[in-house]
C-alpha cells in the first residue's frame, strides 16, 4: 500500500531504546538493578538546587520560557567561573552547550563528529544509551576492557 507520508532513510534504520526497555525493568517493585546508570540519590546536592528558588524569584520569567538552545546565559557562565577554579581552563560562554544529560550529549557529538562506517572505541561494559546513539549515526564500535 503506498502512502503519502515516508519515514527518512535515517529514520527507518532506527532502533527501539534499550533504556526504555531497562527501566520498565528496574522499576518493579523489589528490583536492585546497576544496569540503569541512576545515580545514588543520597549524592544529590539538594542543597544547592535549593538556590534555585533564588534565580526563580530573581529571573522566573526568563528562566521558564524558551530560551537559547544554548543554555541559559547565567548559568553557562557559572559553569566558565566554575571550570576556571576546577581546571585552571577558561573557555567562553559561547564555546559552552548545556545539554538535558548525557544521553543528549552523546547524540549531539555523534551527530555532529561522525559519518556512517566510523568506529568508535568503547569501553566493555558501556552505558547502553550510547551505544544506541552510536548504531543510529551509523557508527561502528570496538570494545576494550
Amino acid at each position: 500500500m503506498d502512502s503519502l507520508f515516508r519515514f527518512s532513510a535515517l529514520a527507518e534504520k532506527m532502533q527501539p531504546s534499550p533504556i526504555r526497555e531497562l527501566f520498565r525493568v528496574i522499576q518493579q517493585p523489589g528490583m536492585i538493578s546497576f544496569a540503569g546508570g541512576l545515580p545514588d540519590p543520597d549524592t544529590f546536592p539538594v542543597e544547592a538546587f535549593a538556590s534555585c528558588a533564588d534565580v526563580l524569584e530573581r529571573d522566573g520569567r526568563t528562566v521558564l520560557q524558551y530560551g537559547a538552545s544554548e543554555g541559559y546565559p547565567p548559568l553557562r557562565e557559572a559553569i566558565v567561573e566554575m571550570m576556571i577554579g576546577r581546571l585552571g581552563y577558561r573557555p567562553q560562554p559561547e564555546e559552552l552547550l548545556v545539554t538535558s544529560g548525557s544521553q543528549q550529549a552523546v547524540d549531539l557529538i555523534a551527530r555532529a563528529l561522525l559519518d556512517p562506517g566510523d568506529v568508535v572505541v568503547v569501553e566493555a561494559p558501556t552505558y547502553p544509551g550510547t551505544l544506541h546513539c552510536l548504531r543510529n549515526a551509523g557508527a561502528r564500535f570496538a570494545t576494550i576492557p
